[in-house]
């Protein structure tokens, strides 16, 4: 697994709708793998631009959430649109949202 977690290899896979909800659920994005490698790492040398945008948002909502401080809202209402949007297309129309992108092979 080389260090990685579910939403590294949703994100190496491009099932966006998966990442997604990985992310919805609360997934670690900052989590890095063997290689020191972040999902938004990840996802910009796959030039995945549905993933690095989900994960950019995700970032961008949970840095809004620390700097409003305890009491503060819930999150961006965009951010909580756009993920709306990405579920609901998850669930009514996966095939849009996977973009494969096949693991590098090791030269022999």
């Amino acid at each position: 697994a080389q260090g990685r977690g579910p939403l590294h290899h949703a994100t190496i896979l491009g099932h966006t709708g998966q990442v997604c909800l990985f992310l919805k659920r609360g997934a670690n994005q900052h989590a890095r793998d063997e290689d020191g490698k972040d999902p938004l790492s990840v996802a910009i040398e796959a030039a995945n631009a549905d993933i690095v945008t989900l994960l950019r948002l995700a970032r961008m909502n949970e840095e809004m959430r620390e700097s409003e401080g305890l009491y503060g809202q819930p999150g961006d209402e965009t951010y909580q649109d756009i993920f709306r949007d990405f579920s609901q297309m998850a669930s009514n129309n996966p095939e849009k949202l996977k973009r494969f992108q096949p693991p590098d092979t090791p030269e022999p």
